[in-house]
């Protein structure tokens, strides 16, 4: 029987998909406004293996992921994953 143990805390990281550059740096300030700092950021990519979000987005999309300073309890992840979804709405062209 193993033991039970408190979950370690883990790295959190995001995809960002986006338009513009402007767009970008709003959404790194509302992010670390919001969840916390933001420790790096990978090179910027292409996103065009899909049209998933053409329609919504438009095309010739762009996405980066950053990593979060802070690790994060585990418990945390349900209310960060809310986060970001409101974050996602508030900034979606309705």
């Amino acid at each position: 029987m193993g033991d039970i143990k408190q979950p370690k805390p883990v790295a959190l990281f995001a995809s960002i998909i986006y338009k513009n550059n402007e767009t970008l740096k709003g959404v790194f300030n509302i992010l670390e406004k919001k969840i916390d700092q933001i420790e790096e950021k990978s090179d910027v990519m292409p996103f065009n293996h899909t049209d998933y979000y053409e329609e919504e987005m438009g095309s010739e999309l762009h996405r980066i992921f950053i990593l979060f300073k802070s690790l994060m309890p585990r418990e945390s992840l349900v209310s960060i994953k809310l986060t970001t979804n409101n974050i996602e709405k508030e900034l979606s062209i309705q």
